[in-house]
């Protein structure tokens, strides 16, 4: 049996029903350590940061952690990648800062960033690759 397309749907993938459809920037959801992270380059970031936390390098680290820079009362609150705690200075103090694994900007990512830089409590973080950009936080 053949099926026909509109016009506008030739070309492109149909998922089926059950069928899970690939993710927009075809990133691979990735477990690692019991937890499912929504990339594979996410996976071995929260690899990275349990191998910095065992060499003493940051104290602890926390996954998915909603922080509020937008609109209050109008936007959800952002959720970053990664929340860390660097390692106690002499004076005790822990330096905190967020940590985001990026493959791709979107439009959404960029507002995101100019929200952080008004209103970020603490330093952004923007992993891409090995290459690392500091987004000063406004609200600190």
């Amino acid at each position: 049996m053949k099926i026909k397309l509109p016009g506008d749907l030739k070309g492109q993938r149909i998922s089926l029903p059950g069928e899970q459809k690939p993710s927009k920037y075809r990133a691979q959801r990735t477990e690692y350590n019991g937890r499912w992270y929504d990339s594979m380059a996410e996976a071995l970031h929260a690899e990275q940061l349990d191998m910095c936390m065992k060499a003493g390098i940051i104290a602890w680290w926390l996954p998915q952690v909603p922080i509020m820079i937008g609109e209050p009362g109008i936007d959800k609150p952002y959720r970053v990648d990664f929340l860390v705690a660097e390692c106690p200075t002499f004076g005790g103090l822990v330096e905190v800062h967020a940590e985001d694994v990026k493959g791709a900007d979107t439009v959404s990512f960029r507002r995101h960033v100019k929200q952080w830089r008004l209103r970020g409590p603490f330093p952004l973080h923007v992993i891409r690759g090995d290459d690392t950009e500091i987004i000063e936080g406004g609200g600190g």
